[in-house]
């Protein structure tokens, strides 16, 4: 990444991928739920990680570079992205709702206090990597943490699946919860159209303050520190 530079492009693109990526892990995990039987989610999970783990460690010296113009820089760093970290990220993206699913089906609680624990684990890392990682560790020896760090990811994933598994099957449904109308497509649609606002503003308030203020990777960080929490 060090080779595409700090502009304010750079930070931009990486963050139209991170969004994408969001939404693909998100529609992923719905197919999932609802089209994968219970006994071979855990299986398609880990199979994933074990993809992930094949395609890693990621390195971005294997793409040529091109420096003539900042769209045809910005188009080649979101596909060295979509090659390099596509799978580990969208599977990463998932955890989290899998993770309320299971936890859903196996106690019958509400589970959406695990999105404000992950959000909150997003932020955090957001805050410690250039106060503490980065200024410590060479990018080998991120690399090698963040390897460790995925590795250790599906270990517990794998744990927390089997769990669930055992979990569910001990639990008797007492009963469940229909909704009273059909969704509408239009709902959908409106929904959809809601969610992209957050998104939006979030690349936008971005790209004027990088333009606008200052180019200082820290002031980048704000608005997605605020989006996060």
């Amino acid at each position: 990444m060090p080779k595409y530079g700090g502009s304010p492009a750079t930070w931009n693109v990486c963050l139209f991928f991170f969004q994408s990526m969001l939404l693909v892990g998100y529609f992923y995990i719905h197919l999932f739920t609802i089209r994968i039987a219970r006994k071979w989610q855990l299986i398609l999970q880990v199979s994933l990680w074990i993809a992930s783990i094949v395609i890693l460690p990621v390195s971005f010296l294997d793409h040529p570079f091109y420096a003539e113009g900042s769209i045809r820089v910005a188009s080649h760093l979101f596909r060295a992205l979509l090659s390099e970290v596509a799978i580990p990220f969208v599977l990463l993206a998932a955890t989290a709702p899998l993770v309320q699913y299971w936890y859903s089906k196996s106690s019958g609680k509400s589970p959406y206090f695990l999105y404000s624990v992950s959000n909150l684990g997003s932020a955090t890392g957001l805050i410690l990597y250039p106060l503490f990682i980065e200024p410590r560790y060479s990018l080998s020896e991120q690399q090698g943490i963040w390897i460790s760090c995925f590795v250790a990811y599906g270990v517990c994933l794998f744990f927390i699946g089997l769990q669930r598994n055992v979990a569910s099957c001990a639990i008797e449904v007492v009963g469940e919860c229909h909704p009273t109308s059909k969704v509408t497509w239009k709902q959908r649609t409106w929904w959809f159209v809601l969610s992209l606002i957050p998104s939006n503003l979030l690349l936008g308030v971005t790209f004027y303050l990088s333009q606008n203020i200052a180019a200082v990777p820290f002031l980048w960080m704000l608005p997605l520190l605020l989006y996060l929490t």
